[in-house]
Parts: structure tokens; C-alpha cells; sequence
């Protein structure tokens, strides 16, 4: 029969090196996030009541 593998344990400071990684990468995310849909909100197309528009307020 073929041993069992155990699963290794994950030290303390493993853990902490992980969330700290985690940490700094957070705030990125969200600003890349935020950043994108500023950009969609202003660029993309909607449709509404069956009209199409090109997301921009309408002239006079």
C-alpha cells in the first residue's frame, strides 16, 4: 500500500507574509476598479425606452 501524503502546515509567518501581500495589492485593485467604471459610465452606449444613445447629454 502507498503512504497517505500529509499536508504541509503553513507557518505563522507564511500567513503573515501572504496578507501583507494582500494588503498592499488591495487598494490597487479597487482604484483600478473605480478608474474603470468612471471610464464605462462616460464611453459605453445604453439603451433606453428603445432610443440608443452614445452615453453623452444631449446638445441644446
Amino acid at each position: 500500500m502507498s503512504e497517505e501524503k500529509k499536508p504541509e502546515l503553513i507557518e505563522d509567518a507564511d500567513l503573515d507574509e501572504t496578507n501583507a501581500g494582500i494588503g498592499l495589492l488591495l487598494p490597487a485593485v479597487q482604484k483600478v476598479r473605480d478608474a474603470a467604471n468612471r471610464s464605462s459610465a462616460t464611453t459605453n452606449p445604453t439603451i433606453t425606452d428603445g432610443t440608443i444613445t452614445d452615453g453623452t447629454k444631449p446638445q441644446g
